[in-house]
């Protein structure tokens, strides 16, 4: 059976360091769509519009609901549709690496908190600690799942 990681919220650079860290923890590869779309954005055009953009996002999401045993690293706004999060949420284990504050807040309307398999609360933790609670909730939520 394949099962992704995907590690999603917060900005791509602390996002990334995190999915990466999970990746080499697990002996996992490690993909960041934020940079394979802004490469299919860029290889197609150097101004293309909006919806341009949200089609190269849905055609990477959709690419990478084909790989398997991958920690894959993901701006929430590629969650803005929706078609998005049930493509990658059929994947694997849904991590949302949650902020305090109006941007979370938003977040939940857009359907992060309902494919969210595990939910870290990231406001004062550091890296280390942010990497440590995706590991132990990786490890909780396999408990859980063996129980059922």
């Amino acid at each position: 059976m394949r099962t992704n990681l995907v590690i999603y919220g917060i900005r791509e650079p602390y996002r990334a360091a995190i999915a990466k860290a999970v990746g080499d923890r697990l002996d996992m590869p490690f993909c960041c769509l934020d940079g394979l779309i802004r490469y299919e954005a860029e290889r197609y055009t150097l101004e293309y519009a909006a919806q341009d953009y949200k089609n190269i996002e849905s055609r990477v999401v959709r690419q990478a609901s084909s790989y398997a045993d991958v920690v894959i690293s993901l701006n929430s706004v590629a969650f803005e549709q929706p078609h998005n999060i049930d493509t990658l949420a059929n994947t694997g284990v849904m991590i949302w690496l949650k902020c305090a504050g109006p941007i979370a807040d938003a977040g939940c309307h857009h359907g992060f908190r309902s494919c969210a398999d595990i939910i870290i609360e990231i406001d004062e933790l550091s890296h280390e600690e942010t990497f440590e609670a995706v590991i132990e909730g990786l490890r909780k939520h396999e408990e859980e799942r063996v129980v059922r």
